[in-house]
């Protein structure tokens, strides 16, 4: 049993604190896992909303504009919504099978975060994640805010052995926010290279400020429902 890439929509971005996906990942199905990353250019602690039936698989501290939400598809799901308390936003939606239907509080097996006013910045080093279980599904995400476009080009690169979402990097409302997003399939249980990086750079400029996570989510125990017999008692 391994989590398998169905599909990702491509970021969407909104030039207010509220942002929603084009739809939902083509061809999703009942009890995909549908992982979501959300992130605003807002300075300071902003807080996020969370959608309806979304389970936040992450904590924040230094990477408090991020988030990553997570929900198992249910037959009639319609695209969320993500709202932020301030700033611009954007935020796009994958679908992974293969996943056991689990309690998804339980699935974040190791997580950590950096955050950096460097002009250029290793957003996060895959060194400091070692899944503890085979068929982890590893998901890094960095967001970069700028003071405009006079801070000249930023891009955003993926670690060689990750994959960047269809459309996972945007540079969005006027160019004042580069926002990436990778994951990789870590079939073995092994600590991921420490040259495994996800980076951001900008070219000049000040203002800047880059956060970035990565996260390794575990296949879970089934969530086990109990049968019952015509008369009602479990078996």
């Amino acid at each position: 049993m391994s989590y398998s890439l169905r599909a990702s929509v491509g970021m969407a971005t909104s030039s207010t604190t509220s942002v929603a996906p084009a739809s939902l990942p083509s061809g999703w199905q009942a009890q995909d896992l549908l992982v979501a990353v959300t992130m605003t250019n807002a300075t300071g602690t902003p807080t996020p909303t969370d959608p309806s039936g979304w389970t936040r698989l992450i904590t924040t501290s230094s990477a408090a504009a991020l988030m990553l939400y997570g929900r198992w598809a249910q037959s009639g799901d319609t695209v969320p919504t993500f709202t932020w308390s301030s700033g611009v936003t954007a935020a796009d939606i994958a679908a992974f099978s293969g996943g056991p239907v689990t309690d998804l509080a339980t699935i974040n097996d190791k997580y950590t975060e950096r955050a950096s006013t460097s002009t250029s910045v290793v957003v996060f080093n895959g060194g400091s994640l070692a899944p503890t279980n085979d068929n982890s599904l590893v998901i890094m995400a960095g967001r970069m805010r700028k003071t405009g476009t006079s801070d000249g080009a930023t891009f955003g690169s993926a670690p060689s052995t990750f994959t960047k979402f269809t459309n996972g990097f945007a540079n969005p409302n006027g160019g004042t926010q580069d926002v990436i997003w990778c994951y990789c399939i870590q079939t073995t249980k092994a600590t991921i290279a420490t040259n495994q990086t996800l980076s951001m750079s900008i070219a000049e400029g000040a203002g800047q400020n880059t956060q970035g996570f990565g996260v390794v989510l575990k296949l879970g125990s089934p969530i086990v429902v109990p049968s019952r017999s015509l008369l009602g008692v479990g078996t």
